[in-house]
């Protein structure tokens, strides 16, 4: 494949110049640019984290009062801090203004005070982000491609933002004009940085937003700025309507066989559907881009990509596969039209003859293409299980990425990748801070992706896992609330373990403990009190039912009765508690794993017997709102505050009617006794 199979329409052009340089690269190499196009400068490329790669403007940096700054971005990659731009005017003023892209948000810093959004900067597509300062109110505003996002305002000052001082794009600044921390760096590309000085209003930041005005700035202009690059930095040429457009959609295409019912669910698993070109220009990238496959994915037949489209309800009224709505545009046929009357109701994209036409089919799962998958926005991957822990060199964060070894790759949001290696023959998770720690998993057939429920093999040791150790890990696009099957389908965590099967491989009803024990836990040992010095309360409740046998000459009778204790063990994290108490129920290898109270039964026959041993069940009582489970477990849950009841029912005492007693009394251990 000649480009990347994933990518924005947005950014299918532009022309890539200039080339890295280990110190600084004169501006006489700025490429030159056309009417429609415009320079970026782009960092970090290959999304390596480093600290010798940025940018220093020499153009003179101007003193501003009132001030707005406005730009483009496409960010490749968060960091821990992901600073844009750093401004410092000496040793000990290194934040006079700092511009950072988080992933938990938008930061501005101006004279060391901060102003904190949780404005989120898309990945892989440009953005337009302007902010204004008024001086002297302090008041800030912040836009999103031209839309008014957050505002505030700093404590009132008369001193300005000083001239001449030290501009770097790609760094934070530890010290004028250095002290540089890879974790504090960019990666991706910037352009039309410009300064005015003065509040530009709403509407003109929308105007330039959407490129139907441009004003370069009056302070700094980006045109007439001269900068110096060192490290993994360069000049890139971009088409100015790529930059401009706000177009989201997204295409990855899998350029493996799959049968229909295979690619529908493959591109639901992903968080998209199967593709239907809406435009020629999307038909055309679509064809080009998978071509070069297109004797693997038809197997010598015309007929090569499903496309996710039928006319099985009317012939001849193409409608999609998941809405059930017409098609928006079709392509050309093959010939005058779809000629496969009401046997061939789905739909295809030629190769050979007929390249890049479309063309009905029967909806066999006999037959398999490749499948190109649509996306209206970008989907995040999640990856879950224990090498997650804090301090993990994996991320647990993911986006369809570029091809490499064949096969689109995912890409960490910081600084790990997962992808295809074709000498191995596995998929490869490598983090690229420390490149010593890899996992991989190999699939036990051809065309197999590493999304669900995979072991994985660590070739070093993370998060106390053994080099070589296995390790099942989950990669999917369930979000919170969400369960993912160990295929990758989604389903509301509500239908986990409910008893009624809802993932398409049982995997719901299956490992359906509630109770998951921390490290340390013993059964020995009662749970703690809600105070100190004091015994652990539990609550006793019982209910007669009835009174089966009365001997009034032996002073004697029978009563069967529910009696019920609950109490708290705030040691114990709960998983999927359901409103409904009966599908709380403890298996008994859970019982047996947990503390309970011993409770003794005495009648005036001298009979004892004890809790656990006759017709007692141990229920979950869901207390309060439930919190996501931790990243560190392969399946998701969430942890609920819960209280224990054991329930007995029947229970039969035999007794007399004039030493028939039940009282509940602590021990020092805070377990009680029913005499």
């Amino acid at each position: 494949m000649t480009a990347a199979a994933v990518v924005l329409l947005m950014l299918t052009t532009g022309v890539t110049l200039g080339q890295e340089s280990q110190s600084s690269q004169p501006d006489s190499t700025v490429p030159p640019i056309g009417p429609q196009e415009v320079r970026t400068i782009l960092l970090q490329e290959d999304g390596t984290p480093t600290a010798s790669s940025f940018a220093r403007l020499n153009t003179s940096f101007p003193e501003l009062f009132s001030f707005t700054v406005c730009y483009r971005i496409h960010l490749l990659r968060f960091r821990e801090e992901s600073t844009l731009m750093s401004y410092a005017i000496s040793e000990n003023r290194d934040n006079e203004l700092r511009m950072d892209h988080r992933m938990t948000g938008y930061k501005v810093s101006l004279h060391s005070r901060w102003a904190k959004t949780l404005l989120e900067t898309p990945l892989n597509q440009w953005a337009h982000f302007c902010m204004s300062f008024d001086h002297p109110t302090g008041e800030w505003k912040i836009y999103r491609d031209g839309e008014l996002t957050d505002s505030g305002a700093f404590p009132r000052t008369e001193e300005s933002l000083k001239g001449n001082g030290a501009y770097i794009i790609g760094q934070e600044q530890d010290s004028f004009g250095g002290g540089f921390q890879r974790d504090q760096s960019f990666s991706g590309e910037i352009t039309e940085l410009n300064f005015w000085s003065r509040v530009l209003d709403n509407d003109t930041i929308r105007k330039f937003s959407s490129c139907a005005e441009e004003e370069a700035g009056d302070a700094l202009a980006w045109a007439s700025q001269i900068w110096d690059i060192h490290g993994k930095v360069k000049w890139v040429v971009r088409q100015k309507d790529d930059i401009c457009r706000q177009q989201k959609r997204a295409f990855t295409i899998f350029p493996d066989r799959f049968s229909l019912s295979e690619a529908i669910h493959l591109c639901q698993v992903v968080g998209g559907i199967i593709a239907v070109p809406q435009t020629e220009e999307e038909n055309t990238w679509i064809y080009n881009e998978s071509k070069v496959h297109d004797a693997y994915c038809s197997r010598g037949q015309s007929s090569y990509l499903w496309l996710g489209a039928n006319d099985e309800k009317q012939e001849r009224q193409w409608v999609y596969l998941v809405s059930g709505e017409p098609l928006s545009w079709e392509s050309k046929w093959r010939g005058d039209g779809p000629n496969g009357g009401t046997v061939e109701n789905c739909l295809v994209m030629l190769s050979g003859t007929f390249p890049g036409r479309w063309s009905d089919i029967a909806c066999l799962d006999t037959y398999s293409f490749c499948v190109p998958c649509e996306f209206e926005t970008r989907t995040t991957i999640y990856l879950k299980g224990p090498a997650m822990c804090e301090g993990s060199p994996f991320n647990l964060k993911y986006m369809l990425g570029e091809n490499v070894g064949g096969r689109p790759s995912l890409v960490g949001f910081l600084h790990s990748d997962i992808y295809w290696d074709e000498e191995r023959g596995a998929w490869v998770m490598r983090s690229l801070k420390n490149p010593d720690a890899v996992a991989t998993w190999t699939p036990i057939q051809e065309g197999m992706y590493p999304l669900g429920n995979q072991e994985w093999t660590l070739q070093t040791e993370v998060c106390g896992i053994p080099h070589g150790g296995t390790v099942n890990l989950t990669l999917s696009v369930c979000g919170d609330g969400m369960f993912t099957c160990k295929d990758g389908t989604c389903i509301s965590l509500k239908q986990r373990c409910d008893l009624r099967v809802d993932c398409p491989d049982q995997s719901d009803e299956s490992e359906c403990s509630i109770v998951d024990l921390p490290e340390g836990y013993h059964i020995s040992i009662p749970p703690p009190a809600s105070a100190e010095n004091k015994t652990l309360p539990i609550y006793l409740t019982i209910n007669i039912i009835a009174f089966p046998t009365i001997v009034t000459q032996d002073l004697t009778f029978i009563a069967s009765m529910q009696l019920r204790l609950r109490w708290q063990d705030t040691r114990l994290n709960f998983l999927n508690l359901h409103d409904d108490r009966t599908l709380n129920l403890l298996s008994e290898e859970a019982v047996a794993s947990v503390w309970t109270p011993r409770v003794f039964f005495k009648n005036a026959r001298g009979n004892i017997f004890t809790n656990l041993e006759r017709g007692s069940r141990v229920e979950g009582i869901r207390q309060g709102e439930a919190r996501p489970g931790p990243p560190s477990r392969p399946e998701e849950g969430k942890y609920t505050a819960s209280e224990y009841e054991i329930v007995f029912f029947p229970l039969q005492i035999h007794t007399t009617f004039m030493e028939y007693d039940i009282s509940l009394s602590p021990l020092h251990d805070t377990r009680h006794i029913i005499t």
